[in-house]
């Protein structure tokens, strides 16, 4: 999951702001902002380093431009729209606008890619001020200005200003940095959460590339080609009509943990992005077709079926220590002396839950907890009751 979001950012980041579809009227960009949120030790570094070094070996002395140019990390508000207005960082691109007012020549842009292993490098003590101007550069808008604290006088103004950002951090960091009023703001609703916690063993001592030289030079190369690509992206009538279908069908399935509901609002931008960004992975065509906007929702919903285990994690619980957990709490209930061996009422177990998972995921948790044979739904006169599975509690289990 992480390799693949590095490489799906990276492919965003590179077609920068020259790149660009129309709907409602309005233009759409393909960068993102990708959030890796795993526990320490799982990856995420490594991704977004390789990243990093992918987008460094696509500059050629003399001859090509890097295929993105790299933010630096450690950054303030300040410094940050100091180097996008930087003269290096600005590049030549056509403009939306101007192309529906049939204006041929080029326009100037400015636009990095911010890729950092640690957020919290990026990211201290819940920086709003930081947060506030990524949210302009998310957007994408027309240009910023911002005067200056010393020299009012020349304010500076960035025309046509755009970030990318790909960063790693824990469930710990999310939730001791983004209280829950955060995820009412605009940032985490434009961040995609990718959640991953495989780990896999280093083979410290193996003799075999860690990457085939031959795909690193394809993938560099692809990187340089998908950093000329140029244009409006149209869309296919079969395009169109499955992203229509999409949108009228409620966008499901949907998230629909509570702190997601800002993120619920910017699903379709979301798509969009994905989209023109798996056209670019396919091909150099300029032609949204069904195929492409299925890949990206898959992409979308495969890291959205995951998200929950982010804020489960920000409580320290797993789906399965919240299983066992109910479990153990079955087996003190029907043991307990005031229960005498009766089986224990739903809202019991209802109320036990609440704390420890999503509202909407508590039917789920009892779901799998007699599907594991921990628990065994019982049918009373007037409602369903659970107990204990006794083969597992003579275990001790």
């Amino acid at each position: 999951m992480f390799r693949k979001w590095a490489a799906i950012t990276t492919i965003g980041a590179c077609l920068e702001r020259r790149v660009w579809c129309i709907t409602a009227q309005q233009p759409n960009f393909p960068n993102l902002f990708v959030i890796l949120v795993g526990r320490p030790g799982v990856g995420k570094s490594k991704a977004i380093n390789a990243a990093r070094n992918l987008i460094r070996a696509t500059k050629v002395e003399q001859v090509f431009e890097q295929a993105c140019n790299l933010a630096p990390v450690d950054v303030t508000k300040a410094s940050l729209y100091d180097y996008l207005a930087n003269p290096k960082v600005r590049r030549s691109g056509p403009d939306p606008e101007a192309e529906a007012l049939d204006i041929k020549e080029d326009f100037h842009y400015h636009s990095a890619f911010l890729a950092v292993s640690e957020l919290s490098d990026l990211l201290k003590d819940h920086d709003t001020q930081l947060l506030g101007s990524l949210h302009g550069l998310f957007d994408c808008l027309p240009f910023i200005e911002e005067e200056r604290r010393y020299r009012s006088d020349k304010p500076i103004r960035i025309q046509r200003p755009q970030i990318s950002l790909i960063g790693g951090t824990t469930p710990a960091y999310i939730s001791r940095t983004f209280p829950p009023a955060a995820w009412d703001e605009g940032f985490m609703a434009r961040s995609i959460l990718i959640y991953s916690s495989d780990y896999v063993e280093p083979d410290l001592f193996g003799h075999e590339e860690v990457v085939d030289p031959m795909i690193a030079r394809e993938l560099v190369e692809d990187l340089r080609q998908i950093g000329k690509i140029t244009g409006r992206m149209e869309f296919t009538d079969a395009a169109k009509k499955a992203i229509m279908a999409w949108q009228k069908g409620g966008k499901q399935p949907a998230p629909m943990h509570l702190r997601l509901e800002h993120y619920r609002t910017r699903r379709m931008v979301h798509a969009l992005k994905l989209t023109m960004i798996a056209v670019a992975n396919r091909t150099n065509r300029l032609l949204i077709d069904a195929e492409d906007f299925q890949e990206a929702l898959g992409w979308m919903i495969e890291a959205e079926n995951q998200m929950p285990q982010v804020f489960m994690e920000m409580v320290g619980k797993s789906d399965g220590q919240v299983v066992n957990e109910l479990y153990h709490y079955v087996c003190q209930l029907y043991e307990g002396p005031l229960t005498k061996n009766q089986p224990v009422r739903k809202g019991l177990l209802v109320n036990f839950l609440k704390h420890k998972v999503p509202i909407y995921a508590i039917d789920k948790v009892i779901e799998v907890a007699c599907e594991a044979d921990l628990i065994i739904k019982v049918q009373m006169a007037n409602d369903i009751r659970y107990k204990p599975v006794p083969k597992l509690r003579s275990k001790g289990a």
